[in-house]
């Protein structure tokens, strides 16, 4: 992934998570990723448990794990996590561990549901706005080409914003297909559990709750 973010959080949590008896969260606070969910997750969950469900998010859900494996049966890849994360304990005698996996019980998995958004919100990298402020210009050029003017000057400007419509729609599909072949994998993982993918964001739908996303991030 050539302009994704440095893998900050993936790196810590690979370097973190042998020890699970350990307080994360001066770690996780000298990267400023004490984000709301992560906080619920420890308030919810003693330490033990909060720091193997947020490397299990992680692994599971990283762009750049390498346990994304989408070849292989998705339910199986995030049990082997969660048994590599368990070193002491078997995940199958902690009822917690197992709630996480499972998604049986609705308090684990709606905290999982949240760090699930929290970790998509994380990986969208700057291609993100990018990408969306091509295809709003892209949208508005199109609308002025269907008003009619007999404004000489107008009518030039217009033609001009089309040439470079057409320039950036070139550019905007081709951030696109390269965002969607860096994030394959994850969408495709994605996919098996029945969420929508990642890219999902750069379909029509997707694009008006990016947009409703980034003016109520902008409110706060």
């Amino acid at each position: 992934m050539a302009q994704t973010k440095p893998d900050k959080l993936l790196a810590l949590i690979e370097k973190l998570y042998p020890k699970p008896d350990k307080d994360w969260l001066p770690d996780l606070r000298t990267i400023n990723l004490l984000d709301e969910p992560v906080l619920e997750l420890y308030d919810i969950y003693e330490r033990r448990e909060a720091n193997i469900i947020l490397a299990y998010i992680v692994f599971a859900y990283h762009a750049k794990s390498p346990w994304l494996q989408s070849h292989k049966d998705r339910d199986e890849c995030k049990r082997k996590i969660m048994e590599t994360l368990c070193r002491k304990k078997p995940p199958e005698e902690d009822s917690v561990l197992i709630d996480i996996v499972s998604g049986m019980n609705p308090q684990a998995r709606e905290i999982t549901k949240k760090l699930v958004a929290w970790i998509m919100d994380y990986l969208k990298d700057t291609r993100w706005r990018a990408i969306e402020a091509n295809l709003t210009y892209i949208s508005l050029v199109n609308r002025m080409a269907f008003d009619v003017t007999d404004d000489a000057k107008k009518a030039l400007d217009i033609g001009r914003c089309l040439a470079q419509r057409s320039i950036l729609q070139k550019e905007t599909n081709a951030m696109i297909a390269e965002v969607e072949r860096d994030f394959l994998e994850l969408d495709n993982a994605l996919e098996q559990e029945g969420h929508e993918k990642i890219t999902h964001d750069f379909t029509w739908e997707g694009r008006k709750r990016y947009l409703a996303s980034l003016k109520s991030q902008a409110q706060e």
